[in-house]
């Protein structure tokens, strides 16, 4: 790996608040998703149960009102399965999607609803026996058979009087229920499509404010110069952010503490250089223009010159200590 690889920045280049707002959107996104449907499997499993419900009942009732097996209009026995489905059926009056019909000898007889217009019905439902063909040919007494338009649920009771066998078949057409269900459905996922547009501007708005601190982390350590090392971060609370803004503002101040150190030291490293140097420079100059200075004078002022010398490598060889990494600043 080259060091231009190494030194690439690597993470996501889309800005944070954006990144937070794609997590809230994101995770509000699978919970409405979740929502609905559980909804709409909870309202279709209703729908299955209360057709099972309502067909176990009417079985219920039909099963003991066989069981009597006593004419209410004449208050002697049924003699005819015929007789005890007419009387039956005359008396029900059935819900939305519900048909109850009785059978005997292959005729149909059907309850006094079915004669009117039943948007919740298949059509041609009386013309057409086959449907409950199927169900009179099936060996268990109760099923869902699709068809047409929907799917519908049934259960058989048979039944003997005197010499005449029979059934009353109890059907639940769903159809008109599940469009029902569809349009709750629909109507859960627009609100939550509104919600989670709602949900987009509140997270918008709160991600910027939550940002806000580091923003102003950012533009400070922008505006920190060489010279300008004063500016400090506004501390608002005592969150995590404020604590953030905190931290940094100590590290200014380690960095102004240390800057001031430094140029100090600088200052008084140019004054003990200047000294030895305006020094040597004052005595060979006095030199250069008398002539007449002895042998003794002359070896005086090379030594001087010599002890100054020494003495400003000394500082130099300070300066390279104290420039080295993790050189000791006291």
């Amino acid at each position: 790996m080259t060091s231009d690889e190494e030194r690439q920045p690597r993470g996501s280049a889309l800005p944070a608040r954006w990144r937070i707002l794609t997590w809230i959107l994101l995770t509000t996104a699978v919970a409405l998703v979740s929502v609905v449907v559980t909804t709409r499997a909870l309202l279709l499993n209703d729908v299955d149960h209360d057709a099972n419900a309502d067909i176990t009942q009417e079985i219920d009732e039909f099963r003991a009102f066989a069981a009597v097996g006593v004419d209410p209009t004449t208050a002697a026995p049924f003699t005819s399965v015929d007789r005890m489905l007419e009387v039956y059926l005359n008396r029900q009056h059935t819900s939305e999607g519900e048909v109850i019909v009785g059978v005997v000898g292959g005729d149909l007889l059907f309850d006094r609803r079915i004669a009117l217009d039943r948007p919740d019905l298949p059509p041609g439902l009386t013309e057409d026996g086959k449907l409950f063909d199927q169900m009179l040919g099936t060996p268990t007494n109760s099923g869902v058979i699709d068809v047409e338009g929907g799917r519908v649920r049934w259960a058989r009771s048979d039944v003997t009087s005197g010499n005449n066998d029979g059934a009353l078949i109890v059907a639940v057409f769903t159809a008109e229920q599940r469009a029902q269900v569809g349009e709750t459905i629909r109507t859960i996922a627009l609100v939550a499509v509104g919600g989670l547009g709602l949900t987009a501007v509140i997270g918008w708005l709160v991600a910027g404010q939550i940002l806000a601190p580091i923003r102003q982390v950012r533009e400070v350590a922008a505006a920190i110069g060489e010279k300008d090392l004063i500016s400090r971060v506004p501390v608002h609370g005592r969150d995590d952010i404020a604590a953030l803004a905190e931290t940094f503002n100590s590290m200014l101040d380690r960095l102004e503490q240390a800057h001031d150190t430094q140029q100090r030291f600088v200052d008084d490293a140019g004054h003990e250089l200047r000294t030895p140097i305006t020094v040597i420079r004052g005595h060979l100059e006095v030199m250069e223009l008398d002539r007449t200075v002895d042998a003794t004078t002359r070896a005086a002022t090379l030594r001087l010159v010599e002890d100054e010398l020494d003495r400003m490598a000394r500082i130099v060889s300070d300066l390279l200590v104290l420039a080295k990494p993790n050189a000791p600043t006291s």
